[in-house]
């Protein structure tokens, strides 16, 4: 049987860097050692490629050349350039106008996901989707809005990975706004983005192919300092406070609709997860959809949210490769392995529904 050959992108920090912000996107060692010994186990030929190199910045792009015709998927951890504000969808489209099949949405996809103002333009005719309120400020210039109230949370329209986001995000009044505003701006040369600020528990849910894994919720009133926003620190500690929905009831279903639908609209594909607070009613309210999710064993939401599932993390990412394969067709004398894993796995989870509300989404169960 000939050999699958995945290739890895990814944005690597390497040791010894100085700190900056931007580098909370970059994907660990420890995470691209467990994806690739995740990939080796199936059998899977891997190719790693980093897609920084200070020295040469676009010798990500002469290597896509030169392994074209060797590499059979790319699985893109990439968040791409770091000095480009669009840089997320950068790797996705050079693979697109390379004809090279990859995991994960597309760079269109990746482009709505990025930007939270447009994910709520898209969403507008949606039955289940609903959100803060909000207003997009692309100047310190621009006046406040009547219809946003405080507490308020200023945060970069198109970040993702908690960069932007501090506890004094939360504002109370018009001047800590503006200087917030103004901070962002400053720092980030991107629109910002003022929400009602919600002080409810938090919810994150991710599918996987037409799978949709156990939606996670957390109290942050409960961690260390009470902290009011999931930033970097708090993400350090959250799967310590984070816990699995195990009652398919109104919460998890409603979880499950809204989730289907940012998926969907946004055109997002493969995996992806979404991120939900409630109000001070308990109504739950799209915060931002994530079209590249983090896959860290112990550390990200989604492979979390799995183990509870009953997927084990090598399981989980041989997935992920399966549902792409799927969508490409890819040849079986290179797949048929993963099918059979995949196969194996889904004969040890449990679903609330496999046909969920006719969509062909299965609904898994937390088994632990």
């Amino acid at each position: 049987m000939s050999q699958l050959t995945v290739g890895l992108i990814a944005n690597v920090l390497q040791k010894g860097e100085n700190y900056d912000p931007q580098n909370e996107e970059y994907t660990s060692e420890q995470e691209i050692k467990a994806i690739i010994s995740s990939l080796e186990q199936s059998r899977t030929k891997v190719i790693f490629i980093n897609s920084i190199n200070k020295k040469n910045p676009f010798s990500v792009f002469d290597e896509l050349k030169n392994y074209r015709k060797e590499i059979d998927l790319v699985l893109n951890l990439s968040s791409g350039m770091p000095w480009s504000p669009s840089r997320k969808f950068v790797i996705p489209a050079v693979l697109e106008h390379l004809d090279i099949p990859f995991i994960g949405s597309s760079a269109l996809g990746h482009a709505y996901a990025m930007d939270k103002a447009a994910q709520k333009k898209l969403l507008l005719s949606s039955k289940h989707v609903d959100w803060p309120g909000y207003q997009c400020f692309r100047t310190i210039e621009d006046k406040l809005k009547e219809r946003i109230g405080f507490p308020a949370i200023v945060k970069p329209a198109c970040e993702g990975t908690s960069v932007g986001i501090a506890q004094d995000c939360v504002v109370r009044n018009v001047v800590d706004l503006y200087k917030r505003v103004e901070k962002i701006i400053e720092a980030h040369g991107s629109p910002v983005i003022v929400e009602e600020f919600l002080d409810g528990l938090e919810y994150t849910a991710g599918i996987v192919g037409d799978m949709v894994f156990p939606p996670l919720v957390m109290d942050l009133s409960e961690m260390p300092g009470h902290p009011l926003v999931r930033d970097v620190g708090v993400k350090d500690i959250d799967p310590d406070y984070s816990a699995p929905l195990t009652e398919f009831d109104n919460v998890y279903q409603n979880l499950v609709q809204q989730t289907i639908e940012v998926h969907e609209v946004l055109g997002l594909m493969d995996c992806s997860r979404i991120d939900y607070r409630a109000d001070s009613k308990g109504d739950i309210r799209l915060i931002e959809a994530n079209s590249l999710p983090g896959l860290h064993p112990t550390n990200s939401d989604l492979p979390q949210s799995a183990a509870y599932a009953g997927v084990p993390y090598s399981e989980f990412i041989n997935m992920i490769v399966h549902t792409a394969i799927q969508r490409y067709e890819l040849p079986s004398e290179k797949t048929s392995h993963i099918r059979e894993i995949y196969d194996s796995t889904m004969c040890n989870v449990q679903f609330f529904e496999d046909n969920f509300e006719g969509k062909g989404y299965k609904i898994l169960k937390t088994q632990k």
